[in-house]
């Protein structure tokens, strides 16, 4: 759009300049119309010159061919006399002939030149040009009586010319009449001569007279341009010099500005160039000197990916598209913070950029970038970030102790401790082997799956999260060909976290016991000791696993009610087996509420109710010397054909192998470590642990468990152990 205020102040501020240079160009124009003309008055009359000196020309060429025919004709005449002196054309030689033709044609030339000299017009020359011969220069009184005296010559010789050539035309050539002709041409070549000089001379001094006055013209005009020039210049210079002067201190501004802002500031052209003028600030903002001109991207490219690079090329070419707005793809900035760690350090820096476009006229002329350091922000930022998630985890511990039975507290505090240095011996030892390094993945793997489901049941969500990050890396660490010692240097950190969220709610779980008294402290210390628990505590722990179910139900979207026997009595189960009576049987519920109880709408379907049910319970085997733990459901039972189909997707076994596993080998493959049918891993299912962590806790017992299941009506797991020796 055409900006006529600035155009109209710009005319204003350079009304002088402006002037003078229109009467510069108007006076240039002038003298260049002015020689136009005078070029083609001046040939023009050069070619009247031309067409005067050619009068005289004519006149020698037709002197020269009448006597050249006069002389042959008197020799014809000689060699054969006539009595009329004629000789007839026809036997003329060619040569004679070609003479006479040239005779008329000079003398049509001739009279047609004098004919224009006296009336005016258009003179055409014998090379095809034609020069315009004026009023004014036909009726000059000096140029009049030298053309009348030559008329008055030629007049009488154009009469002899006529009846000689009239002669010619009857076919003859007559002595007589080429005698008067010839003598006439001896007579009066010389007076047309001087009458052609006169003219031709008339014309050059009237020429001479024209240039000196155009001279004079032309050198009035150069001087007077010249001086408009130097009036131009001076103008101009002064104006530069107050302009240059503005200027510097407009720099000088700009470069204090630029100099103490603390962002980075710069122009980005079409072409990612980086402006050569920018904040100085930038350059230590990104670790790079002499930037300017240099490719934004390039400049980048060690600070963010391959694909962010992509899109930013992208992002910056749509704010240069007048049909995209500006603050909608705002939000599409992929450099809107960026983090890199520095050549030489290992602290991470965050830049932000924002990018703003510069119109003129309502074109997008470039873009203007603002790079801040934003690395205080985030450390603060992460800072309070970190302060609320401890502060969360605090509430989060203090709900649990107000909502828990201090009996189950204390004990998944004191296993949970117990579990974690038992993890911490074991990434301590030195095994290189494969065998050895699988088989710890697989112990770590069941220490934390069993924290995990403990914690979840207290609501322990922080605690839940890192356990899951721990599985994650164990789930990798499973699917590697080999591994190092390296590879469980990852788990340190994350389980001194776990370390650290146990003291804490050990630490707060003190302080509510101190202020409650020491009630409980005989039946903590008897839970410790190699004597039956009490009927207290039993009775929390089925009161615990039945908020357990119900969680894990609700997660899954399901309706379960869960039976509990025999947790109500003393039945010789000792503190430590209790420990391993609730690993199992958290695990066991867990699946049969994930795997094993269907939806409410598979159920109806099935024409069951749409609460499915679980089973648990503990009693004495007959021989005294057992103890029977047996958890039942009525769901969905075991799904072999889920086993032999991931068996398959783990590479374990061809298809036509799998086909022909047995329920016993299949039920081998379940309790296998990593092994799991659940497509997504969550938080209750899909690590493939619980089952071995089942399988290796009742090994410990000294145990034996046996499975029992039937499609679409129920699971069973039944595990005999021994009591406890007094």
């Amino acid at each position: 759009m055409f900006n006529s205020r600035f155009f109209n102040r710009s005319i204003k501020k350079y009304r002088a300049l402006v002037l003078l240079i229109g009467i510069f160009l108007a006076l240039n124009v002038v003298l260049l119309v002015f020689s136009f003309f005078a070029t083609r008055y001046f040939t023009n009359h050069a070619l009247i010159i031309d067409a005067t000196a050619r009068q005289g020309v004519l006149v020698q060429q037709m002197s020269k061919n009448l006597m050249d025919t006069d002389l042959y004709l008197a020799e014809a005449l000689a060699a054969n006399p006539t009595a009329d002196g004629r000789v007839a054309t026809a036997a003329l030689p060619q040569e004679v002939l070609y003479r006479i033709s040239e005779i008329k044609q000079y003398r049509d030339q001739f009279q047609q030149a004098l004919q224009t000299l006296q009336n005016g017009g258009q003179i055409h020359m014998p090379n095809g040009t034609s020069a315009h011969i004026g009023s004014d220069l036909s009726q000059d009184p000096k140029m009049r009586g030298y053309i009348d005296k030559l008329d008055t010559y030629w007049t009488p010789y154009l009469g002899l010319l006529d009846n000689y050539l009239q002669d010619i035309g009857a076919g003859y050539l007559n002595a007589q009449t080429s005698n008067y002709l010839v003598e006439y041409t001896r007579l009066y070549n010389q007076a047309l001569l001087t009458e052609a000089g006169h003219l031709t001379e008339v014309l050059h001094e009237k020429i001479a007279k024209e240039t000196t006055t155009w001279e004079r013209f032309q050198l009035f005009g150069i001087v007077l341009a010249f001086a408009l020039f130097g009036l131009i210049v001076f103008g101009a210079l002064r104006r530069l010099a107050e302009s240059d002067e503005l200027l510097e201190i407009a720099n000088r501004e700009m470069g204090e500005i630029m100099s103490s802002v603390r962002e980075g500031l710069f122009l980005l052209d079409k072409e990612f160039s980086i402006g050569h003028e920018y904040s100085a600030r930038l350059e230590e903002i990104l670790g790079q000197k002499d930037i300017g001109g240099k490719n934004f991207l390039d400049v980048i490219s060690g600070l963010v990916p391959e694909s962010d690079l992509e899109t930013t090329r992208i992002f910056v070419e749509q704010l240069y598209s007048d049909w995209v707005v500006e603050d909608l793809i705002e939000d599409l900035n992929p450099l809107h913070r960026i983090a890199f760690v520095p050549e030489g350090e290992t602290v991470p820096k965050y830049l932000d950029f924002k990018f703003f476009r510069v119109t003129n006229n309502g074109t997008i002329e470039r873009v203007l970038v603002n790079v801040v350091d934003s690395t205080e922000t985030v450390m603060l930022q992460s800072s309070l970030e970190a302060q609320k998630e401890q502060e969360k985890r605090e509430l989060e511990m203090l709900n649990t102790i107000l909502n828990t039975d201090g009996m189950v507290l204390d004990n998944f505090i004191r296993v949970s401790k117990e579990r974690l240095e038992e993890i911490n011996t074991v990434l301590k030892s030195p095994e290189t082997g494969q065998m050895e390094l699988k088989s710890k993945v697989n112990y770590i793997g069941r220490g934390i799956h069993s924290i995990k489901g403990e914690a979840s049941a207290l609501h322990l969500n922080r605690m839940v999260d890192i356990c899951e990050t721990v599985e994650d890396t164990l789930t990798l660490l499973r699917r590697q060909s080999s591994l190092s010692g390296q590879d469980f240097l990852g788990m340190v950190v994350l389980l001194e976290d776990l370390y650290r969220l146990v003291d804490i709610l050990d630490n707060y779980s003190e302080r509510l016991n101190r202020s409650q008294g020491n009630q409980d402290k005989r039946l903590k210390e008897k839970l410790l000791a190699n004597a039956p628990a009490s009927v207290q505590f039993a009775h929390a722990q089925s009161l615990h696993l039945q908020r357990f179910v119900a969680d894990i139900a609700e997660r899954s979207g399901k309706k379960v009610s869960l039976l509990v026997q025999g947790f109500d009595r003393e039945n010789g189960v000792t503190g430590k087996q209790w420990q391993a009576v609730q690993d199992i049987a958290m695990q066991i519920l867990r699946n049969a509420v994930i795997h094993g109880i269907e939806t409410p709408d598979v159920r109806q379907a099935r024409k069951k109710s749409e609460i499915g049910r679980l089973k648990l319970s503990i009693s004495e085997d007959k021989d005294k010397k057992h103890l029977v733990l047996v958890a039942e459901d009525d769901g969905n039972g075991i799904d072999f054909d889920a086993i032999r189909a991931k068996a398959v997707a783990n590479g374990q076994y061809t298809e036509e192998q799998a086909a022909n596993l047995s329920k016993n080998q299949l039920l081998v493959l379940m309790l296998g470590d990593g092994f799991s049918t659940v497509e997504e891993a969550g938080e209750d299912a899909g690590k493939g642990v619980g089952m071995g962590i089942i399988k290796e806790t009742v090994h410990q017992m000294g145990g034996k468990m046996n499975i029992a299941t039937a499609k679409h009506q129920y699971t069973r797991f039944s595990i005999k152990f021994p009591k406890a020796k007094p």
